[in-house]
């Protein structure tokens, strides 16, 4: 892997694992997290708290194990995006909430928060948009 892969998939990789493990880890903590945000409706949240660090340690682990398909980086650039937009609500409104970002050892959002799912986000972008995409085949 060249040491631009590694910028571009590994880092978002090993960010969107390790939250996916301590949010599996701590389901109730990430629950109370989702909840604080107040963007999805109550009835939503337990599916949430099981889907979202699932999908977290799957798409993070194809991004480690080099199985960075364009729909691979195309889930992580979702996700990113949703947290940025999730932070950027809270900034805006002047609420003071827990990022969740990391489980237990989580500060309250701010520009610093905001700036890490947006850094993640260029990256699978160069990641995604560097890569050659593959010839179309004809069948005949």
């Amino acid at each position: 892997m060249s040491h631009k892969g590694f910028l571009t998939d590994v880092i978002p990789g090993a960010v969107l694992a390790y939250t996916g493990i301590l949010h599996v880890a701590q389901p109730f903590l990430f629950a109370s997290h989702v909840q604080a945000y107040h963007i999805v409706p109550e009835l939503a949240i337990p599916a949430i708290t099981f889907l979202l660090p699932t999908t977290h340690v799957v798409v993070g682990t194809c991004l480690l194990l080099g199985t960075s398909l364009r729909e691979v980086r195309a889930i992580g650039m979702l996700l990113f995006t949703a947290f940025a937009l999730a932070q950027a609500r809270v900034l805006m409104s002047g609420e003071r909430i827990s990022c969740g970002c990391f489980g237990f050892h989580s500060g309250d959002v701010s520009l610093w928060t905001f700036t890490i799912p947006i850094t993640l986000l260029a990256l699978l972008a160069v990641s995604t948009f560097r890569s050659p995409r593959p010839a179309p085949t004809v069948v005949a």
